[in-house]
């Protein structure tokens, strides 16, 4: 670290000194980009703090790029969606001071005024390392922590920007802050949730909502998500992730050491799953009320199609996250393998049943292949009842 700096401390004499007045635009904007980069790798280095003889240079350097104003930068201040190489002065000048302002040593006024600055600048990219770094100030300056995640999630628009922020700052801080992360989240997501184009910050909020819905029961959470559950059409997407969501909890808990918060969560999946599904057949069940059985699907109104679809299609999901998490997929080596225990598999079948049952009555025939795949892997767990639900999913399709 330190056989850099004299190199460093002379390139930037050199950019202040009077050759500067000679210098072309280009190469300025260069120096400044490797200058910053430079400095912010420094404040990287395990051996780096706060006390060190060049600390003070390495933060003037990177508070000077902080407000230096590259042109390739400034001029896409209108273009939001636009996202910035990683070689530029204010960026790399971002990165670093949110790296000092977690050290109480660095940190200071100046040093935070920056950072909100930063906050506000017109380049989206830069936008996003503030953003996606705000947990850095939890510890040393809360009060201007709160302050920005509170302006990130009222008035931020760029996808990019959102994009880090939800998942790197809100989400992190979650379970220690869950009501006031809950309003937090869910002024981005009544902000975005009608927006295409936002599809992945919307899945990021419904993360957290279901997070925070199924292990602290969260009051916001609970009514997002019964908002999603109950109009699975218009949050279509939000539907699916939730029933992704959920798949992994379960199988939740220990059936020889029970852990009463682990049955808890694992109960609480369950029900919401059944919740989005039953909504799910209910609403397919009135759209197709609307038109003759023997009326060509094709002959229904292209809005009516589009919702018939959107449901099939998540019915068809949550058949999907049922069918991986029963154990009846056993060629999956990407995740946690499922427990396929008797009693396990025994009291799978248990909470899963009133779902597949659900299952069977849905009418769309791409569901058939893995329901079944499903029952009958759970068949030895309750012959009788499980060969039931068989002949009855698949007499309904005749």
């Amino acid at each position: 670290m330190h056989e850099i700096i004299p190199a460093l401390q002379s390139l930037h004499a050199t950019l202040v000194g009077l050759e500067s007045e000679y210098c072309h635009e280009q190469t300025s904007i260069l120096a400044w980009g490797y200058l910053a980069d430079a400095c912010e790798k420094v404040t990287r280095c395990e051996n780096f703090n706060c006390e060190d003889v060049n600390a003070p240079f390495i933060k003037t350097i990177l508070m000077k790029a902080a407000r230096y104003l590259d042109p390739s930068l400034t001029e896409y201040r209108n273009l939001e969606g636009r996202t910035m190489g990683s070689s530029e002065a204010r960026i790399d000048a971002a990165k670093g001071i949110m790296r000092l302002a977690k050290k109480s040593a660095c940190a200071g006024e100046e040093l935070f005024e920056m950072v909100e600055s930063l906050a506000n600048d017109p380049v989206p990219h830069v936008r996003s390392i503030i953003a996606q770094t705000l947990r850095n100030l939890y510890q040393v300056a809360p009060d201007l922590m709160w302050k920005l995640l509170s302006n990130f999630s009222k008035i931020e628009n760029n996808e990019d920007v959102l994009n880090h922020f939800v998942p790197a700052s809100l989400r992190q801080l979650a379970s220690y802050h869950p009501d006031h992360i809950a309003q937090l989240v869910r002024q981005v997501f009544d902000r975005v949730c009608e927006n295409d184009q936002a599809s992945e910050t919307r899945r990021c909020c419904t993360d957290i909502f279901t997070g925070l819905c199924i292990w602290q029961n969260q009051i916001v959470c609970e009514e997002t998500l019964q908002m999603i559950i109950n109009d699975p059409v218009k949050f279509n997407t939000e539907a699916h992730r939730i029933a992704f969501n959920v798949r992994a909890q379960l199988n939740l808990g220990s059936t020889e050491s029970p852990n009463a918060e682990h049955n808890k969560v694992r109960v609480k999946s369950f029900t919401i799953l059944q919740q989005l599904l039953t909504s799910t057949l209910n609403q397919a069940k009135e759209l197709n009320s609307k038109y003759a059985k023997d009326l060509p699907f094709s002959s229904w109104s292209e809005p009516d199609q589009k919702k018939a679809s959107d449901l099939a299609h998540l019915a068809d999901s949550i058949g999907m996250q049922i069918y991986f998490a029963s154990g009846a997929f056993q060629d999956n080596d990407t995740e946690d393998p499922v427990p396929r225990g008797v009693l396990e598999q025994t009291r799978f079948w248990k909470h899963a049943r009133p779902i597949l049952e659900l299952l069977a009555e849905f009418e769309y025939a791409k569901l058939v292949h893995h329901l079944i795949q499903t029952l009958e892997y759970l068949l030895p767990f309750d012959p009788l009842e499980i060969f039931l639900l068989i002949i009855s999913s698949v007499s309904a399709r005749k």
